[in-house]
């Protein structure tokens, strides 16, 4: 286990620069993080960017269905929407077996695949048990960031007052910022737990699986991860429900093992508030 010192939780090495174009990495700025309530609206000068389609390879089954469309082929086929077609023209047809023709089938129309990829770790704990009026300011460049190049949103909490397990940390994910769950999430209460090391091992199994997916995963991803570093529950008890034993300084090392796995990966960036 890594012992060094005064380590901190999360080291990300020297700044780097960073710039303000579509898809480029959030840089710290002030005020809300949503342009179009700004007078200088900032889609001016950074125009919201939709995600790059993907031309080549097999039509991906991955993705929210957000409609249905005539199909040209038997991948995807939604079958809801086949079969009511197929429903509707039985009487016409005069046959006494339920049939399916060419003309009933249609396929599914799903949302493209994020570019980039905002993935939210937040620890309600390291707040005093209140809001922070620190945690929208530092927070506000990456959400901005989200909004303008249309990314997903994965958000990981831990802490929170109103978990439904104070021992391991929950997520949700989102399409956008723009989703009301996730201003929510900035404004929770605080818990007695923090699952710290569950949390940080949740963020990792989220970017491996987002970066493992060849061809439609993200060619971007950013972990923003809010906390004081104190976790005080250890990995086990997350993943048993119960402790076992003391817990001593255990969550804070098992986050940092945690945390050691995501430093490997690549396409992704890492920023500790």
């Amino acid at each position: 286990r890594t012992r060094e010192g005064d380590r901190g939780l999360l080291d990300t090495g020297p700044a780097e620069g960073i710039g303000t174009a579509a898809g480029a990495a959030p840089s710290p700025a002030e005020g809300s993080p949503y342009p179009e309530d700004e007078p200088a609206a900032v889609r001016d000068a950074v125009p919201l960017s939709g995600p790059r389609r993907r031309t080549t390879g097999p039509v991906s089954t991955r993705g929210t269905v957000i409609g249905t469309r005539r199909a040209t082929d038997l991948r995807d086929i939604a079958h809801v929407r086949t079969v009511r077609e197929a429903a509707v023209h039985q009487r016409a047809r005069g046959t006494e077996r339920f049939t399916v023709a060419p003309v009933d089938l249609h396929s599914n129309v799903r949302a493209a695949a994020p570019e980039r990829v905002l993935v939210l770790l937040l620890d309600h704990t390291c707040r005093g048990g209140t809001g922070d009026g620190n945690r929208p300011e530092v927070l506000a460049p990456f959400l901005q960031w989200a909004y303008t190049s249309r990314a997903g949103v994965q958000v990981i909490e831990v802490g929170a007052a109103d978990a439904a397990d104070e021992l391991r940390a929950g997520s949700f994910t989102a399409r956008s910022v723009l989703d009301p769950r996730v201003p929510g999430a900035l404004n929770r209460r605080a818990g007695r737990a923090t699952p710290l090391a569950h949390g940080v091992e949740l963020a990792a199994h989220t970017l491996r699986r987002l970066l493992r997916r060849q061809g439609t995963g993200p060619a971007e991803a950013w972990l923003v991860v809010v906390t004081d570093g104190r976790g005080n529950v250890p990995l086990q008890a997350s993943h048993t429900g119960r402790f076992a034993g003391p817990v001593a300084a255990a969550g804070v090392e098992d986050a940092v093992e945690a945390a050691a796995r995501i430093g490997a990966m690549d396409r992704t960036r890492l920023h500790v508030a």
